[in-house]
């Protein structure tokens, strides 16, 4: 009995859980599950359209090419700047000198002074022998006696200047014309040499000669001899120092986008 009434127990038990599960799925109001609808036929498929062109790529630009890498310098050099200032000094010395000169005259008898002024070449080669005559007679250059005509048939004043470097003096040549033969002789040089004179009829009036030879006279003169002396100084004075690189020959350097190549004195 005790067996029975515990399966029965057991039965009731199972049975009142499926009525109380039954009930409270139909309390609960579950829905059933809903049919699945059906897949729609697929929608068709637009066409591709037709691909646009692509535009062709531009050309690529020119690239620059890559900085030349910059040599390295050879040579560098520093000078130092100068300014050189010249300056010119004159230097003015007064040398006090004496001087011998001796004077004497003559006359050429029988020659027109008007009519050998006129004749020019005649009166040039006229100067010119006198000359000649008076300094061999007393032996110095020609250089060293003076002649000046007057009126008088010709009056013939002369001067003679010794050179200070030689060896004839003032006095030496005063004692020559102090002499009587020696002026003598050179009267008759004086008349000699003149008659040669081409065209000398010309101004000729009669027989020609030599008379009135004066005694000599000396006077020392005193000269003021002016030297003058240039000096030129140079004055450098340091202005500053440069510095500069040279280049060994024939580097290329990049210049404004391009390549250049230029040779620079090493």
């Amino acid at each position: 009995q005790d067996s029975r009434g515990a399966c029965a127990t057991s039965a009731e038990q199972a049975s009142f859980a499926a009525t109380t599960a039954t009930t409270t799925g139909a309390a609960s109001g579950s829905p059933s599950p809903s049919p699945t609808p059906p897949s729609p036929s697929p929608s068709p498929t637009p066409p591709t359209p037709s691909p646009t062109p692509t535009p062709p790529s531009p050309s690529p630009s020119p690239t620059a090419p890559s900085p030349y890498p910059t040599p390295d310098e050879s040579t560098t050099s520093t000078t130092s700047m100068t300014t050189t200032t010249s300056m010119t000094t004159t230097t003015t010395t007064v040398t006090p000198q004496t001087q011998e000169k001796v004077s004497f005259s003559l006359v050429v008898k029988n020659v027109s002074y008007e009519q050998l002024m006129a004749l020019v070449d005649l009166l040039a080669q006229f100067l010119a022998k006198l000359r000649a005559v008076i300094a061999q007679a007393v032996g110095v250059p020609v250089d060293s006696v003076e002649i000046m005509l007057s009126a008088g048939s010709v009056k013939v004043e002369s001067t003679i200047t010794p050179p200070a470097s030689g060896n004839v003096t003032g006095a030496n040549v005063t004692a020559t014309l102090s002499d009587g033969s020696k002026t003598a002789a050179l009267a008759t040089s004086v008349v000699n040499e003149v008659k040669t004179l081409p065209n000398i009829s010309q101004a000729a009036t009669g027989n020609i000669t030599v008379e009135d030879i004066s005694i000599p006279e000396l006077v020392v003169v005193t000269l003021t001899v002016t030297t003058t002396s240039t000096t030129t100084t140079k004055t450098t004075t340091p202005k500053g120092i440069a510095s500069s690189s040279l280049l060994s020959a024939s580097r290329p350097r990049w210049l404004l986008g391009g390549w250049i190549c230029f040779t620079v004195a090493a």
